[in-house]
């Protein structure tokens, strides 16, 4: 799980985008463009994180509370984290890697991020060894209570998937323990075979493929039939 300011995400995509200019398409004139709230800099906003919402309302609530205008916040760069110029209150939500004087050195207080969990369905190979007849095939994969499947790919029993593959689950340590797949024939309305994977054993910040070998509500070989997907 990566984290970053808006302004990161903003420099990353003005690099990709002028490397396909420089590649591509010369003769490209769209550029991105981001607005912001004076009072809620890109420079300290962590991006897609809900905890950074009240960040310009604490700006404005700390300016009212000391007669000033304006002030300069903290700023998270590439290079490394700088202290806000303030102690944290109940509703400020400070930059990563902030801790209050009498903290440093010690562990923080503020809760850790959340965890997800990113899943690409590829292929799935050897389903003749399983089926006969006709095959229309789908997954499903579940995390915890949280369920997603793929499309349905009919008239082959070598399915390649390659939209409706990419999924995201949030992880509860509670009730999160593996990653369920289940190959299924939406002709029959059948199991093809099923795997699980141990979300432990998956490397964190990283892409790990995976090509696993079905098994039956039985765990026995359901035929040869394999399941590849990134995770």
């Amino acid at each position: 799980i990566y984290r970053c300011t808006y302004e990161m995400v903003l420099e990353k995509a003005v690099e990709i985008l002028e490397d396909i200019r420089a590649k591509y398409m010369p003769a490209m004139d769209q550029h991105i463009v981001l607005s912001y709230c004076p009072n809620s800099a890109p420079s300290e906003v962590v991006a897609f994180d809900e905890q950074y919402a009240t960040v310009a309302q604490h700006r404005l609530s700390q300016q009212v509370a000391s007669g000033r205008p304006g002030s300069d916040g903290p700023k998270l760069t590439q290079d490394g984290m700088h202290h806000p110029v303030r102690e944290v209150s109940t509703d400020f939500v400070p930059a990563p890697g902030y801790q209050p004087q009498e903290q440093q050195g010690g562990k923080s207080p503020r809760s850790s991020p959340p965890v997800r969990l990113f899943m690409v369905v590829h292929a799935a190979y050897n389903l003749g060894t399983v089926v006969t007849g006709p095959c229309d095939t789908f997954v499903v994969v579940r995390v915890g209570r949280d369920e997603h499947r793929t499309s349905t790919l009919g008239g082959t029993l070598e399915p390649m998937w390659e939209k409706d593959n990419h999924f995201t689950f949030p992880v509860h340590d509670k009730d999160s323990e593996y990653v369920e797949l289940e190959v299924r024939n939406a002709a029959r309305n059948e199991l093809v075979g099923r795997t699980i994977v141990r979300l432990q054993t998956l490397p964190l910040a990283n892409w790990d493929r995976h090509t696993e070998r079905l098994l039956d509500y039985n765990g026995r070989p359901a035929g040869e039939a394999e399941l590849c997907f990134d995770v």
